[in-house]
């Protein structure tokens, strides 16, 4: 802190950035509206799932499957179990 400053009786950390209460309004306002919008997909989706005959319904939900553990796999190798001397397929 600089002399002149300190006799102005302002210091370096009043300059510095802080969060505003509209930023934070803002900030709780978009996690609101990303769950309301998450629920409103889950829900439309599962009108439509329930609409389709029994035989699509499987194809999507086996699509599902093996869309998910194509992504969670190489996930959970690159994680490993976090500790030292064990192998990476510990979680799996």
């Amino acid at each position: 802190m600089e002399v002149s400053s300190m006799e102005n009786g302002s210091s370096k950390a009043d300059d510095e950035v802080k969060p505003t209460r509209l930023s934070l309004t803002r900030a709780v306002m978009f996690i609101i509206l990303f769950n309301v919008v998450l629920l409103c997909a889950t829900i439309s989706g599962y009108f439509y799932l329930a609409s389709m005959d029994k035989s699509i319904h499987a194809r999507i939900g086996d699509f599902l499957i093996i869309g998910g553990a194509t992504i969670a796999i190489p996930l959970l190798y690159g994680l490993g179990d976090l500790s030292k001397g064990k192998p990476n397929f510990y979680y799996i």
